[in-house]
């Protein structure tokens, strides 16, 4: 029962960590995304991301 209450509230933690992530950083360091690329066999480094092409154009 213990260990259930510890893992849960560990959970918990970490969604409202990722949420808080989320709001602070550019969509461009958004881990989802890099998972996303490298599934697709395209690495970061050689993606070009919404906050530098904003910059470019």
């Amino acid at each position: 029962r213990r260990c259930k209450v510890v893992i849960f509230n560990i959970l918990v933690e970490a969604t409202n960590l990722k949420t808080a992530l989320g709001i602070s950083l550019p969509i461009s360091w958004s881990a989802e995304l890099d998972m996303e690329s490298i599934v697709d066999g395209e690495s970061s480094c050689e993606r070009t991301d919404s906050v530098s092409a904003a910059g470019l154009r």
